[in-house]
Order: C-alpha cells, then sequence, then structure tokens
C-alpha cells in the first residue's frame, strides 16, 4: 500500500487511514512475531484523499511494547501518541512522586524519568571526557529508572528513547542545570549554600507590593554605567555604581526609588539566546524552552553549570537584603516549538492542548498552548513554581498568558508556594485568548478573577480609561489623562481598583487584585503614546503628562505596576511589541535618566507617599466603597477619603482649574524637585494644568 499510517484511537480500537480502500484485506494484531488479538471492522470515512477507518480489538493494547496491524502479509506499527488523549491516561500513568529528575546519594547518581509511551529509555551520560550508556528499567506508572557509580562533582547526561519505532533524545525536563544551551542535562552534587535574607524582607500585604518591571539584560546593559557585570544577575545587585552623570544606576537606582518589588522578565532557558554569545541575539525571554534550568547568558560563567543558579540566589540574597523583593515573570502556557520540544517528544500528544482532529492549538500565539490541566502538566508547573519560591526565595510570580492556564493549577500552586512563603504574590495577565479545547469558565481570565481573589490580574481596563485604548502607540481614543472628560465616569471604576460597581460592574472581589499600569513590556511606552496620542513634540510638556500619569498611578487603589524607564519619559521610538529588537529598543536608557532625573525623584516621592497613605494599605472592597467619593468636575475630577478628610483634585486638562471648598484646607502640590510644596490655607484651589492637588486640614 501505498501510504498508511495506524493509530491507537483508545486502548481497544484502531484508527487507519489510508489512501486505499481495505476492502477484503486479513487484519490481525501482532505483539513481536505473535499474533496478539483479532480485529473487526468498527466505522468508516472518507476524507479526502484518504480513507478512514476505525476497527475494534478483542484485547487492550499496551505501552511500552511495539504492537503492529497485520495486514495481510505486511506490518504496520501501531503508532500509540493519541493514547495521551484517553480520558483515563492519567489514571492510568499520572505520577505524583518527588523523584523525577536526577539524585545523587553518596557516590551513587540515580534518575527517574516519566516516558510512559516508550519501549525503552537509557541515559547517555559523559564523565571525564568518556561517554557511556545505562538502560533504565521500566517502573510502576510509565517512569524509567537506573543508576550509575560515580564520583565526579557535575555528570552530564541526556536521554535516549524508542518511542513509535524512532530514536528520540533529549535533555530532562527536569534537571535543575544545563549545558551547552541546554543540549545536556546535568547532574551535580555540589552544596550551594547563599543565604537567601529572607528574614531582611519585611512581611507585607499583597495590596501593598509597588512593582517595578524589567529585565536582566536591559536593565545593566547601558554603555553609560559603571556596572561591570552588564547583562548578567550580578549586574542587579553591584553597590556603588553610578551613571556617567553621577546618578545611581542598578542596585542603588532601586534603592533610590524605594519600590517593593522588582518584577525580572523571564529567566528559565531562553530557545532563541545562545549562552555563549549573548550579543548575537536578543530576547526577552517568553519562548522557554525549560521550566527549571536558568537562562545560561546570564550566568557569570557559563561554562560552569551551577553558576548561575549561585549567581540568581546571590541577586535575591542581595535584593533581600535591601528590603527589596523578587518577582519572576514565568511562561507556562506555551512553550517554545512544541512540536520539537523535549516534553513533546518524549510524551507525544501529551502537554499541549490539541483538537477533535490532534492539531496542537495556538490561543497563545505563540506555538502551542501548554496543557495545565493535565496531571503531570500541573504537576511540572507547580514543581517549577516551588522549586523558585522554596530554592531561591522568590517572592512573588507574574504569569505570562495566565487566561490560558486553569484555575485549578494556579489555586494549587498558590497554596503550594505558601508553605514555603507565606505571604507570596501571584498574579498575571487574564486575557481571554479564545481557548476552544478547554473549559472558559475555568481558565483563569478576568472574566473569573472572583473565583480566584487571591490572584492579582493585569487590569486593562484601568490602561484603557486612565491612558487609552489599547496597548498600541496611538491610543484608538485617548483616555481621562490624556484630556478627555467623556472617561471621567470610568475614571471612578479604575481608579477604585474596579472591585465596586461603579459606573461598570465590578471585576475583582478585593483591591489586590487589581495590577494598575499604563505601560508594560509589550505594550507602547508611555512617552509614545502621549506623544501620538495627543499629536505633540514639545517635550516639557510630555514630561509634564508622564508626571501625572506617576502621581494618578500611585495614588489609585490597587497594585500600582511601572515599566522601568516610563517614569523618565523612556521611548520605544514608537514601535509596540519589542520582544526582539535588541538593545536600541530595549535597554534602559540611562543618559536619559540623567537628562530627566528630577522626574525619576518625583517617582521616588510618590513611592514614599504611597507607603504611608492609608488607603493604599486597605484590601477590603467594602471600606473602599464607604471611603471614596467622587464628584465629577467640569474639568478634572475631585476624590474624597471620606474618613480622613483628604480630598484631591485631578487636573489633566490645559487651563488652571478653580475649586471652592466648603472650609479652608492645607493645600499640597506634588512636584518633580519637591515632594510637598506647603502652600497657606485657603478655600479656594487654583489647580495648574496637568496637576494633582492634594487638600488636607493639616499636614504632619
Amino acid at each position: 500500500m501505498k501510504e498508511l499510517t495506524v493509530f491507537l484511537a483508545n486502548w481497544d480500537v484502531l484508527k487507519v487511514v489510508s489512501t486505499n480502500q481495505l476492502d477484503n484485506k486479513k487484519l490481525e494484531v501482532y505483539l513481536g512475531d505473535e499474533k496478539y488479538c483479532d480485529v473487526f471492522y468498527k466505522d468508516y470515512h472518507y476524507i479526502k484523499p484518504n480513507h478512514v477507518y476505525y476497527f475494534s480489538l478483542n484485547k487492550l493494547i499496551e505501552l511500552g511494547k511495539d504492537f503492529f496491524l497485520k495486514i495481510d502479509d505486511a506490518l504496520y506499527l501501531i503508532n500509540n501518541s493519541p493514547a495521551s488523549l484517553l480520558p483515563d491516561f492519567d489514571e492510568k500513568f499520572g505520577y505524583d512522586g518527588k523523584d523525577l529528575g536526577n539524585r545523587f546519594e553518596s557516590n551513587k547518581l540515580s534518575f527517574a524519568f516519566w516516558c510512559p509511551h516508550a519501549l525503552k529509555v537509557s541515559v547517555e551520560f559523559i564523565i571525564d571526557d568518556v561517554t557511556s550508556f545505562k538502560e533504565l528499567i521500566r517502573t510502576e506508572k510509565g517512569v524509567f529508572r537506573g543508576e550509575i557509580e560515580v564520583n565526579n562533582k557535575h555528570v552530564y547526561y541526556r536521554y535516549h528513547a524508542i518511542i513509535n519505532n524512532k530514536e528520540v533524545i533529549g535533555p530532562d525536563p527536569y534537571a535543575k542545570y544545563g549545558y551547552n544551551n541546554n543540549q545536556y542535562s546535568v547532574a551535580s552534587n555540589e552544596q550551594i549554600d547563599i543565604n537567601l535574607n529572607n528574614d531582611k524582607v519585611k512581611h507585607i500585604n499583597h495590596i501593598e507590593h509597588i512593582i517595578y518591571e524589567t529585565n536582566v539584560r536591559d536593565f545593566t546593559i547601558h554603555k553609560s554605567t559603571n556596572i561591570v557585570n552588564k547583562g548578567k544577575f550580578l549586574g542587579l545587585i553591584e553597590d556603588g555604581r553610578l551613571t556617567s552623570g553621577g546618578n545611581p544606576c542598578g542596585l542603588d537606582y532601586l534603592k533610590f526609588l524605594g519600590i517593593t518589588t522588582l518584577q525580572l522578565q523571564p529567566i528559565f532557558s531562553i530557545a532563541t539566546i545562545d549562552e555563549k554569545n549573548p550579543d548575537k541575539a536578543y530576547n526577552w525571554g517568553y519562548d522557554p524552552d525549560h521550566y527549571f534550568v536558568l537562562e545560561g547568558s546570564y550566568s557569570s560563567n557559563y561554562k560552569d553549570p551551577t553558576q548561575v543558579v549561585k549567581d540568581l540566589k546571590n541577586t535575591v540574597s542581595v535584593l533581600h537584603k535591601n528590603n527589596i523583593r523578587v518577582s519572576i515573570d514565568v511562561v507556562y502556557n506555551h512553550m517554545y516549538n512544541p512540536k520539537q520540544s523535549t516534553l513533546e517528544k518524549f510524551v507525544p500528544f501529551y502537554f499541549f492542548r490539541r483538537d477533535h482532529n490532534w492539531k496542537i492549538q495556538n490561543n497563545c500565539g505563540c506555538g502551542g498552548d501548554f496543557a495545565s490541566e493535565r496531571m503531570m502538566g500541573r504537576k511540572l508547573i507547580i514543581d517549577s513554581l516551588t522549586y523558585l519560591v522554596k530554592e531561591f526565595g522568590v517572592d512573588a510570580l507574574r504569569f505570562d498568558l495566565m487566561g490560558l492556564i486553569d484555575i485549578n493549577t494556579i489555586k494549587l500552586a498558590f497554596e503550594e508556594c505558601k508553605k514555603y512563603k507565606p505571604d507570596v504574590f501571584f498574579y498575571g495577565e487574564g486575557w481571554d485568548m479564545g481557548a476552544k479545547t478547554y473549559d472558559k469558565s475555568e481558565c483563569a481570565t478576568l472574566e473569573n478573577a472572583k473565583k480566584i481573589p487571591q490572584i492579582g490580574f493585569f487590569n486593562d481596563r484601568y490602561r484603557n480609561i486612565v491612558k487609552g485604548i489599547g496597548g498600541e502607540v496611538k491610543p484608538s481614543q485617548n483616555g481621562f489623562i490624556l484630556g478627555n472628560q467623556d472617561f471621567v465616569f470610568g475614571f471612578k471604576f479604575a481608579h477604585s481598583g474596579s472591585c465596586i460597581d461603579i459606573t461598570y460592574p465590578s471585576i475583582f472581589a478585593k483591591p489586590s487584585q487589581s495590577i494598575n499600569y499604563v505601560e508594560c513590556h509589550d505594550n507602547a511606552a508611555l512617552y509614545d503614546s502621549i506623544k501620538e496620542g495627543l499629536g505633540i513634540n514639545n517635550e516639557e510638556k510630555i514630561l509634564s503628562y508622564i508626571d501625572l500619569f506617576s502621581k494618578v498611578l500611585l495614588s489609585s487603589v490597587g497594585v500600582p505596576f511601572i515599566h522601568a524607564g516610563q517614569e523618565i519619559g523612556f521611548s520605544k521610538k514608537n514601535h509596540h511589541n519589542t520582544y526582539n529588537g535588541g538593545d536600541e529598543f530595549n535597554n534602559f536608557d540611562y543618559d536619559l535618566l540623567d537628562k530627566n532625573f528630577e522626574h525619576a525623584y518625583l517617582l521616588k516621592s510618590l513611592i514614599d507617599f504611597r507607603k504611608s497613605f492609608y488607603l493604599s494599605k486597605i484590601d477590603r472592597k467594602e471600606q473602599i466603597k464607604h471611603e471614596i467619593e467622587y464628584i465629577e468636575l467640569p474639568k478634572g475630577i475631585l476624590i474624597k477619603l471620606t474618613n480622613s478628610n483628604i480630598e484631591y483634585i485631578i487636573n489633566p486638562f490645559d487651563n488652571v482649574l478653580y475649586y471652592s471648598f466648603n472650609s479652608e484646607k492645607e493645600l499640597v502640590f506634588i512636584n518633580p524637585k519637591t515632594m510637598m510644596n506647603k502652600k497657606m490655607k485657603l478655600k479656594t484651589a487654583m489647580v495648574p494644568p496637568l496637576s494633582l492637588m492634594i487638600a488636607l486640614e493639616d499636614w504632619e
């Protein structure tokens, strides 16, 4: 026959796809040289140009053995990949043990590898430049095990599996160290004892986070600093570093700002970056090829596979010592090139969602949606997250495209991580990506936010209302702070954390679920949106708008999120998603910091103010509902905090705004150069253009 393929459609059902008809053919199933069972016609479809047959069997097919369909005198291997999709697959093969990966005990190195479809598995290992092989033994739930004797500190290894009569080679999905761009896994018996300084980081509630997002390379690579370890983890923690203009950079800039939480873009192995030549290509890291091995290009010595782990632990330790928490951007909704990923090759059809035609779903837009709801997919995610929290002391996790991950996985992972870090914070992108192969009501989307009140969500309603609709360079419609008074009613909803019914129905159960932002890595730069949205080129005026955005963001209910550089007018030169755009579009511009340092000082002042602002510590929507009153003004808005006798006016327009209070107030303006400018007590306020003014009874 010209073309014929046989698949295992159920444990006792075969699907045969052939370019020829199979009428009057003798069919039997063979195991090795022996007949295994009989075959019976079940169903037929013609899907041009193929004839599709279904046959039932009188015995069940097992994994770990090669079965063949014999048609007349020809044998055709039964491809067992679709078994992964069967409803009882997890019941038969789901493994909840803690020993996957490698483990050193004295001079013995043991391996445990989940590969249920394989006929056999062997481990290739390299010791003292000598390559050897050890065949592993199949045990319960499709886990292959074995051990070798070794006295070396490091052992390089990878697995070879025979699946559907083909050899599959790849690294260990559970290894903690990698070598040569993760081509090999590494087992190490080196003890890495670094004090993570967890006790130096004060416990805070989720609502108290002030998140500052950057990238390991972006924040350290710029030419105009004396940071030594440019583009590396260690570059983030060098003390006493300065810009060419004498201002603090790197760690000292973070300390200067006073942020609570540093969010780093993905740090797991980046498929498109060569760890030996990190300047050859650029990528943010949203193309992971491993969920445990760290990105080698961030290491101070990529030749030592354990060095990157030491460097990250040192980084977290120093940040903790300076009371800065660490949040890691994690990417579990997809993996780079899923068809060629280690997960897909070793356990076909399992880790990525497929439709009824067995086609990998790509709602993420990055190649393939990860099947988080599968037992071993969920286990991989939870084990990876607890590794970050337990081993590195990570304080928070930011989930890329969290709306594609199932709610149960997020909840279970959160509870597991709390065992090691009681105040751990989970938050992510809750976008509805249109997943068709998984129930949307079970996905961690914004629409389902109230089902998981302990989890934060990026609030794009806040961005759309405050800045303008969409994350592109030019908003399709300008928001309230860009002078659109039509958004004054929506501003109440955004400012109050979107957790109370005001203008729109609430989307969150409590304020800490609302991650308030106007710029993030894959949105347009705020500077560019102001410039294009208003059609202005006046640098001073654009920076005045940026200052106003900072004031509004830091005085809003919810968790403020700042993208590194937005405070000083960083521009992407009208580009939008610059994930592979290189340093030119992405690195933190320390020359710009020198030029616009007073605007960074404003952000520092606002952060200091927010930490003392009682409303920023309240995480109950009932209290927000009863303590905030919004009054629309002809141009602008007045916000009253009823329990504290504080009022503040936002004027996002070019004209002076006048307002008369019921009694005399002390008026306070937040300016770039000085935090508070006290004024004499007045009853009538004159609020300058593009400003925020605080009115209070007495300032202490």
